[in-house]
């Protein structure tokens, strides 16, 4: 991706590194790919990258940023997705008949 979308590294005002910044020649949307690579890559590098989970419930597709000390959160939203699970394997277990699933995306005001 880099190979398409140059950086360059800037040092700061007083010499120091300051760290990559997309190349200046860039038009706006591949300037905007570029700062998200720049992202990645510092993330990646910084071994924060196992706090960007997937949501658990099988029928969301929402990713979500872990911020547990022990980085044990398996849903984007208890209140939802944590919910639904929990409440699917309660019924489950105790022979009540399953709810069918929602088709409409929810509100993510609600996350």
């Amino acid at each position: 991706m880099l190979r398409t979308l140059p950086v360059v590294f800037v040092l700061g005002p007083d010499g120091r590194p300051g760290g990559f910044t997309p190349s200046p020649e860039l038009p706006p949307v591949q300037r905007a790919l570029a700062q998200l690579v720049i992202a990645w890559g510092e993330l990646a590098g910084s071994g924060e990258s196992t706090r960007l989970k997937r949501c658990a419930e099988h029928a969301c597709a929402w990713v979500f940023w872990d911020v547990s000390k022990n980085r044990s959160r398996r849903w984007c939203s208890m209140r939802v997705c944590g919910n639904r699970t929990k409440a699917r394997r309660y019924a489950a277990k105790h022979g009540a008949p399953p709810r069918p699933e929602t088709t409409t995306a929810d509100d993510p005001t609600d996350r």
